[in-house]
């Protein structure tokens, strides 16, 4: 369906939870110009996770990206299409943002992270290869919400001397999971990452 959130209209797949103490997922797709949407597999799979055991989920077309309206624009615009979009969920879904947790792969990981900073009732922030090499992430430090981050060891995007730094500054050490012999795209690695993926989710309960 479409909704319109401030500047666009946003193509959205919406999955109510069957309570309110299940945990919900905002899961935010891969970079629009490499091919990127809602439909990536990854973010695909989760959300039929989340679903099949009643947790709220939803996945989402950044501007631009299928059916929704606007044009790609280096992040800024896409920052606020998920800040819109999770004040939707927050006002017109009844979604706790306690139980709400941000889910970003590569591109999206970055938006996500940008987002979260003024989110600090989030129930947590989850980042699927954050593309470190290209993106300059925010300082999420003294951000109160649970992180996890989730990385392949043969990602270049992901340089894992980086990674470890960035984690660092974080206090989410604990937090990293490495994929060994894993690229960007998680090729015969994807089971696993859902698996560690959902199963971090419920060990926060």
């Amino acid at each position: 369906m479409l909704i319109h959130l401030g500047e666009v209209d946003l193509e959205v797949d919406l999955a109510q939870p069957v309570d309110v103490t299940r945990r919900n997922l905002v899961l935010a797709h891969p970079h629009p110009l490499m091919g990127g949407d809602m439909d990536n597999k990854v973010i695909l799979q989760l959300h039929r996770r989340a679903k099949s055991r009643g947790w709220g989920s939803v996945r989402f077309n950044f501007r631009g990206v299928g059916s929704s309206t606007g044009l790609h624009d280096q992040g800024e615009g896409e920052t606020k299409d998920l800040l819109a979009l999770l004040d939707w969920l927050r006002t017109e879904k009844d979604w706790p943002m306690s139980r709400t947790i941000l889910c970003g792969y590569s591109f999206g990981a970055w938006v996500s992270s940008r987002a979260s900073i003024s989110q600090a009732d989030l129930g947590g922030l989850f980042l699927i290869a954050p593309p470190l090499k290209h993106a300059t992430f925010p300082n999420l430090q003294e951000t109160p919400f649970p992180k996890r981050i989730f990385a392949a060891a043969e990602d270049e995007l992901v340089p894992l001397n980086l990674l470890e730094s960035w984690a660092s500054k974080l206090r989410a050490q604990e937090g990293v999971e490495i994929f060994e012999g894993a690229d960007h795209f998680f090729v015969g690695q994807t089971v696993k990452l859902l698996d560690r993926i959902i199963g971090s989710i419920e060990e926060l309960d």
